[in-house]
């Protein structure tokens, strides 16, 4: 797609300018009248854009075994807790545009970077800025030093934290191509460590924790075996 260089070379803010620009144009004006919309329209709409947007920004390998694991584990952890139906979207755009700001490589500040890259692209579809700053928490809140202060913020945070456990093998391609640039020492070492502090201090939830426990330990040992094969 040309349109795609448009915004390539500008910050982060200027390229989700141009982008929620192009997704005006690709939606039906008449759907898009907020005046018509009731609050359930408006967030199927949201996540629609925010699907859109997701694709635009992470690498086929991103979405398929990651992303898309996150969208899948909040849906569960939101209907195993009984959030109800705007909990729930809330978390499914939460987990689809939790990444957004790192998708180009590793960045420490991409849970902040993220949550005002979906304050931008979606604040148009929604009166209520109590709906924006839901999602807001949520991406802010799903790493680093933020304590979510919302059941969905939790939510996905405990599915973030799940899915790298789950996708072990994609973790590790990234580990080593993305972190460690082809070093395998270094790429299985930051592995180690990420999956490490997620056990111990991002997952909340009792029942995640021991699955993720059981996960880790696989984990170890398969390094331990990789260590005595060199």
């Amino acid at each position: 797609m040309s349109g795609r260089n448009c915004g390539a070379n500008g910050t982060w803010l200027e390229r989700c300018d141009y982008l929620n620009g192009w997704f005006e144009r690709m939606e039906d004006e008449y759907l898009f009248n907020r005046d018509r919309l009731s609050l359930e329209d408006k967030l199927a709409l949201a996540k629609n854009r925010a699907r859109k947007i997701m694709e635009y920004r992470h690498d086929d390998l991103d979405r398929r075994f990651h992303v898309y694991k996150v969208v899948e584990i909040s849906r569960k952890l939101a209907q195993q807790r009984r959030l109800n139906k705007y909990q729930s979207d809330v978390c499914e755009i939460g987990a689809l545009l939790h990444d957004i700001a790192r998708a180009n490589g590793p960045n420490p500040k991409h849970p902040k970077e993220g949550a005002e890259m979906a304050r931008k692209i979606l604040g148009d579809i929604f009166y209520s800025r109590k709906v924006i700053d839901d999602i807001y928490h949520v991406i802010e809140a799903h790493d680093g030093d933020v304590n979510p202060r919302s059941e969905m913020a939790e939510i996905v945070r405990n599915a973030d934290a799940l899915a790298h456990f789950e996708n072990l093998p994609h973790l590790i391609y990234v580990s080593i191509s993305k972190i460690g640039k082809g070093d395998l020492e270094k790429g299985m070492n930051w592995a180690e460590s990420k999956l490490r502090r997620e056990l111990e201090e991002k997952i909340t939830y009792p029942d995640v924790r021991e699955r993720c426990r059981r996960y880790y330990e696989s984990f170890e040992k398969w390094k331990e075996g990789l260590n005595h094969e060199e």
